[in-house]
Parts: structure tokens; sequence; C-alpha cells
């Protein structure tokens, strides 16, 4: 998510997300927009989990890859605070790659920071409704997720999930079984590849979105991501070829 340089989006009245919700080890947790199959159907919610609850909620049998894709920039065009369905607009091969990684074995995951909601910008409604018409898009197109997830906070409020923290990444890993060591993280931000590498696992970095402009932070920094490409559909495709597939 970047940031807002629209002369449309105004600050509005709304209660920041840590005055709203306590988890049973802190008051910063992470929240959740879990879509998962249930009943041959998505299941919409919200979803607040404690420590727990994490715990509790992990599954027998072995774990499988996943591929945790950005949302903003990656897989959806970034429109800076996105509050309206209408506004979203999937980019072309993203749909393809997502089965391609899917058929491969590779669970789908998005992990997506937020900030809007904890600036004001949008309400948490706003951001289901979003989320729900990306979901219907990538549906059309034959395509589906195993989950989505994303950080309601800023940098200062120093909670454990916003990107490149692991917080996202490891309450999927225990709610779908997910081998971290064996899985990849793509998007347009130096924080998806960092996050990609502080969960032991390996960051792709993508030009859409701002993708071109972090690009010069990468080497400013002298910051190698896994790859550097083009587009998700880039990006899928060296996975599969790093996999042998």
């Amino acid at each position: 998510m970047g940031k807002d340089n629209s002369a449309n989006h105004k600050k509005r009245n709304v209660k920041h997300p840590l005055k709203q919700c306590h988890s049973g080890e802190n008051r910063n947790p992470c929240l959740s927009l879990s879509y998962e199959k249930s009943r041959g159907n998505l299941d919409t919610g919200f979803r607040r989990y404690d420590k727990a609850d994490v715990d509790k909620s992990v599954k027998a049998g072995s774990s499988a890859p996943a591929g945790f894709l950005d949302r903003d920039g990656t897989v959806i065009f970034d429109k800076n605070y996105l509050s309206s369905p209408d506004r979203v607009k999937v980019y072309t091969g993203a749909a393809e790659s997502i089965n391609k990684l899917r058929k491969a074995g590779f669970k789908i995951i998005i992990v997506t920071n937020q900030s809007g909601i904890a600036r004001g910008m949008i309400t948490e409604k706003e951001l289901a409704a979003v989320n729900k018409r990306f979901i219907s898009l990538l549906k059309k197109q034959g395509a589906s997720i195993d989950g989505l997830y994303y950080c309601p906070h800023i940098d200062e409020d120093n909670c454990s999930c916003r990107k490149p923290k692991t917080g996202m990444v490891m309450r999927a890993a225990k709610e779908h079984n997910i081998d971290l060591s064996k899985s990849y993280t793509v998007g347009d931000h130096i924080r998806d590849y960092m996050l990609g590498s502080n969960m032991g696992g390996k960051g792709l970095f993508v030009l859409t979105g701002h993708g071109k402009g972090q690009q010069k932070k990468l080497k400013k920094e002298k910051i190698q991501p896994f790859a550097v490409c083009k587009t998700i559909k880039q990006a899928a495709e060296k996975i599969l070829k790093d996999n042998g597939k």
C-alpha cells in the first residue's frame, strides 16, 4: 500500500484499531480477514486471534510451500488507500499465475499492509468490500486463494504483523500447514522482499505498482532479492523454475 497522493482522500474520524481490540498476549494484535474454503464457498469475516488461538489451529499432516502475495501493486492495481470495490482491477496474468502456482502445490496467501485503517483513510467495512470484490474477480477468471491477511497498523504502532515483520506469515503457517522455508513472497516493495528473507524463505520483487520507484532503493542499499521480475506472471515462472516445475 503506497502513500496517499490523491487530493480526494480526506482523513475520517475512524477509531484506531489498536483501541478496539485486545489480544491475550498484547494490545497490538494482527488482524486477519481470512478467506477460507467452507462448505464449498469462501467464508468472509473478521477474526481476531491471540497466541492460544493460533497454536490451537495447527493441523496434522505434511507442510506445503506457499506463495505469499502482496495485494496492491502486485495482484491488483494500486489505487492508494483503495476504498471502493468498483475501482478494483486485477493485473493481466495474475489469475493465471495464481492457478499455475496452486496446481504446482503452492498455497496462495495474500498478505497486505493496510495502514489506511489506522490513518483513518478507509474503514474495515470498506476494506472487506474491496477484498470481496477482489476475490470475486479472481474467481471469475478461474482462480482462488487459500487465505488473506492484513495489517491495519502504521510503523509507529510497533506491531508484530506489519510487513516486513512476520506476524501474518507466521499465523498463516500455523493455520494452513505451510513450510516457510520452502515458501516465497512476491511484492512491489522492499518490505515484501525483506518479509521473504525474515521468514526464512525467498523474496521476489516485481516492477508493477511502486516497483520501479522501490527498485532505486534496492540498488542504493545494495539489496539483492531472489529475483526482480516485471510482473507477477514472471515471478510465478521464476518460482516454478526454482522448484524444477
